[in-house]
């Protein structure tokens, strides 16, 4: 007799106790605790190195423990993350009713999908920019001339590192029915901010460029040689960003207000550590009033009714929203409403699947109201399937099919031998669309987007991997 394999078989063979642990630590939300605990201390870890360890790096004996764990770390986190691009652990997907897989070519092997399959994602974003940033402050602290300024550039992308790391770990109170909310408005506020900082640029350097030229009339000097920070970008743009947060600064439209400055043009430009001496202008003043008039009033103001506006349309949808962000992609088997009549804007991948006979005989798939017409009302990763020769009712287990069977209500699938490899398909059908969409296993997809390696027979097969189906 051949020996079953699998973790949960191995505990049903030593008891209930240890069958009930097993399930216990593979839980999900066991595993959701552990994999925040460790973040958390990984955290602690990172902030402990940040303030007491980072010093300048001289050889490997001056690294000590916090700096060991958080690199150990770092590692398995970012293994964890894009394990599932990887090429093994292929045999989860396949199973025995697979076809020939001679000339296949998986519709979502296309480097544009899988980028931007991950990248729609916001927090996969967070964490592809917090790898970046970290790799590139160990990048700086280890390849480069160990100097003090090597040293303090190292220090600026560390503590960037661990900032973007904090900001990580907002993902885990979207868990939280009553935090949850907060951060989707948190996130939807930015989205409305970025937007508007284009408006806000516009004035900021329409603004500044009129301060420069009338404060520093005829300066040529405008990209430094002395390096990027002595650019008069920053200098034009300093006062008015500002300005926006109720900042004044009339001192410094006062003459020669930089002092110690010069007014010898030779001298500032051989010398950015000399600052060039500024002229007086009445119009600075009026410039000024006009602008915080427009900037502190009108554009601030509409910021705080845009925010105000958001977090009322978030917190009368928060109950639909937190369940919504709980989740990350569904399954509709047969599915069938009379009320869902609009299109549905969820960016939320999802996997019709229907069956020839539920729409024949009595109809419990009624045309227009089936899995087709969630397909079209629905966006982002769409997948249908309609398989012939079955019915929604062979998919049940034994005893409630025999009872639809009795019934005469639903047709149903007359060859009664292909229902173990029915259940079998279906259930991997599932699997692989949920493997892809949950792990970002990509190879899983093929399996049901293909026709030469699904084992049954399908009336339909409708894909839409790429967003190209329009709501318009």
């Amino acid at each position: 007799m051949k020996k079953k394999k699998g973790l949960l078989y191995g505990c049903r063979r030593n008891g209930n106790g240890n069958l009930r642990l097993c399930r216990f630590f593979y839980a999900p939300l066991t595993r959701f605790l552990v994999h925040y605990i460790i973040f958390i201390a990984a955290m602690v870890c990172y902030s402990a190195f940040l303030l007491i360890e980072l010093t300048r790096y001289v050889n490997l004996e001056g690294i000590k423990i916090y700096e060991w764990l958080i690199y150990a770390w770092f590692i398995g986190d970012i293994f964890e993350e894009y394990r599932g691009i990887l090429p093994w652990n292929n045999d989860i997907i396949k199973s025995r009713f697979s076809k020939d897989e001679k000339n296949e070519k998986a519709l979502s092997q296309s480097v544009k999908y899988r980028i931007t399959r991950y990248f729609y994602d916001f927090w996969n974003s967070l964490d592809f920019i917090s790898y970046c940033i970290t790799i590139t402050a160990v990048l700086v602290r280890f390849l480069y001339k160990s100097t003090t300024e090597t040293s303090v550039l190292a220090r600026r992308f560390y503590s960037l590192s661990l900032f973007t790391m904090y900001m990580r770990f907002l993902h885990a109170l979207l868990m939280s029915r009553k935090l949850g909310p907060k951060i989707i408005m948190i996130k939807e506020m930015l989205k409305d901010l970025f937007r508007f900082i284009g408006i806000l640029f516009v004035f900021m350097v329409g603004v500044g460029v009129l301060y420069h030229a009338n404060m520093y009339p005829a300066h040529y000097d405008m990209w430094n040689t002395g390096g990027w920070t002595y650019w008069r970008i920053w200098k034009i743009m300093y006062i008015p960003y500002w300005q926006i947060y109720g900042e004044l600064f009339l001192d410094k439209f006062e003459a020669n207000s930089t002092t110690p400055c010069t007014t010898i043009q030779d001298e500032w430009e051989s010398n950015p550590d000399i600052e060039r001496c500024n002229q007086y202008d009445w119009v600075l003043i009026v410039i000024s009033a006009c602008y915080m008039l427009i900037s502190n009033l009108l554009l601030v103001n509409l910021v705080i009714a845009l925010f105000s506006y958001r977090f009322e349309i978030v917190q009368a949808n928060s109950e639909k929203l937190w369940r919504y962000w709980r989740y990350a992609s569904t399954v509709f088997l047969e599915p069938y409403s009379q009320d869902v009549k609009d299109k549905i804007d969820i960016k939320m991948p999802a996997f019709m699947y229907g069956t020839q006979l539920s729409e024949e005989g009595n109809k419990c798939a009624i045309p227009g109201y089936d899995y087709n017409t969630f397909y079209n009302l629905c966006k982002f990763l769409q997948i249908v399937m309609n398989v012939a020769d079955f019915g929604h009712c062979d998919i049940l287990d034994p005893e409630p099919w025999a009872a639809c069977r009795d019934v005469h209500h639903c047709k149903i699938t007359t060859n009664t031998t292909k229902l173990p490899e029915y259940h079998e398909f279906v259930q991997g059908a599932v699997s692989g669309f949920l493997v892809n969409t949950l792990q970002n296993r990509t190879d899983a997809l093929k399996y049901i987007t293909q026709k030469l390696l699904i084992p049954l027979n399908l009336l339909e097969l409708k894909t839409d991997l790429n967003c190209t189906k329009s709501l318009n």
